[in-house]
């Protein structure tokens, strides 16, 4: 939960919650089902607007890219500047992911993977609406950590979406 900074001069008055959990379960020796569930919603008050000003300076949720949906840009779900094709965030965003991974010989793995998600311009235009990507990727698991690469596609994709992303990565996705 966070709350506004109005108390040390700011203009602005919100609440923003988020929250997430990740769960991952053994299935034999080599195979684990991870699952991933975000939700962040956030309310002005007053009837003010959670601020999104900028790409380096917002209070809005953004979603997409190479640790939430994989199938899309970074930030690029939910609503964009028709002028400038900047993400606008929003004031909701909701991010589930299913992976089964695999673990092969000499370090060396896979998954395939299930993402869907979305952000919402105000709270109130939450809904079940969201975007889908599958894809695969290779992991190997490294000395300094585990290297991914995954190839993922966007199921249900707008004239701006690529047909395909490629992601590269320390760690998993989530």
């Amino acid at each position: 939960m966070e709350l506004d900074h109005s108390g040390l001069g700011s203009d602005f008055s919100f609440m923003k919650g988020f929250g997430q959990a990740f769960l991952t379960r053994r299935i034999g020796t080599s195979l684990t089902w991870a699952q991933g569930y975000r939700l962040g919603l956030a309310a002005g008050f007053n009837g003010q607007r959670v601020p999104g000003f900028t790409r380096d300076f917002s209070e809005r949720f953004r979603a997409g890219g190479a640790n939430s949906v994989r199938g899309y840009a970074t930030d690029m779900l939910g609503d964009v500047d028709p002028l400038t094709r900047d993400p606008l965030g929003g004031e909701a965003v909701l991010v589930l992911n299913q992976e089964l991974r695999f673990a092969g010989p000499r370090n060396i793995g896979g998954a395939v993977f299930y993402d869907a998600g979305n952000v919402f311009d105000r709270i109130k235009d939450f809904s079940l609406s969201l975007r889908h990507s599958v894809g695969f990727g290779l992991r190997y698991g490294s000395a300094i950590g585990l290297v991914r690469v995954d190839l993922a596609f966007p199921l249900n994709r707008r004239p701006q979406d690529r047909s395909y992303q490629i992601w590269f990565g320390l760690g998993q996705a989530f």
